[in-house]
């Protein structure tokens, strides 16, 4: 009989609309490589060398307010600018040029803000009360609802992520975040819209809302549950602690979420 838990097949992620390779009799293998010896966590509560802490000043000159709750402030480090000229290509009519086949390109404009969960330097975000993380839910929603507003910038996205931990590439263990927002939509979300808009076409449901109601019936991934939010480990996982949190009511955006709603996701996270 076919056993999940020791034989090798592949998973549909419908959100991709793509395969994962799942190979769980692998866990099984001897490990003589890598072992990660857990870091000791000794910072302050008040770094004078962050950049980031309340009074300091930042390596590009300005200087931070003496904030007591979430902070955010333009990046001064931005991913992508909003103040460049438009790019126009060389490319020329009827070029069958391998370059004109191969080589692509498109100027991206935007803006960048990081966003300090804490004015204390040795926090991490789940270590934080719901009540300080639930300003910074607020915080989230008021920058999208902020940038929505302003029809003198190009954005059709809003991107808020926390880079954690220098393997993951934070430069500063400052408990803080950043908001990418584009004139463009990223590759990956554009085609999860896509394979979403795709779904609802089939089988007139929502993709996001049919996989919850899914995921409560079986209950054997969600991690933790409240009113309105679930966290469960997705059934198309690419790695072992991979979690995802998705709200039991259909939202469009965070501009949707009432106050119970914030607080529960604050009490999620």
């Amino acid at each position: 009989m076919f056993d999940f838990t020791d034989h090798s097949h592949r998973r549909y992620n419908p959100l991709s609309n793509s395969w994962v390779l799942v190979s769980p009799h692998r866990a099984k293998r001897p490990w003589l490589g890598q072992k990660e010896d857990v870091p000791k966590d000794d910072r302050p509560e008040y770094d004078p060398k962050c950049y980031l802490c309340p009074r300091n000043q930042r390596a590009t000159g300005p200087v931070n307010p003496d904030y007591q709750t979430t902070f955010v402030f333009p990046n001064d480090y931005s991913a992508v600018k909003l103040d460049q000229p438009d790019y126009h290509s060389e490319e020329k009519d009827n070029d069958d040029s391998l370059e004109s086949r191969l080589f692509h390109t498109q100027g991206v404009k935007g803006q960048c803000f990081v966003i300090c969960f804490s004015p204390k330097h040795n926090l991490t975000l789940p270590q934080m009360d719901i009540e300080a993380i639930e300003k910074v839910v607020n915080i989230w929603q008021q920058l999208y609802v902020d940038l929505q507003k302003d029809s003198s910038k190009p954005f059709k996205y809003v991107q808020i992520f926390e880079n954690k931990g220098s393997a993951m590439g934070c430069s500063n263990p400052h408990p803080h975040g950043q908001a990418w927002c584009l004139d463009t939509v990223p590759t990956e979300v554009d085609h999860e819209l896509l394979n979403m808009s795709n779904y609802r076409k089939t089988h007139n449901s929502h993709l996001l809302g049919d996989y919850v109601q899914l995921e409560l019936q079986k209950r054997e991934r969600i991690v933790v549950e409240n009113d309105s939010f679930i966290a469960v480990v997705p059934y198309w996982a690419v790695w072992p602690f991979e979690t995802m949190i998705v709200s039991k009511e259909h939202l469009t955006s965070i501009k949707k979420f009432n106050t119970k709603q914030k607080k529960d996701l604050a009490d999620i996270i």
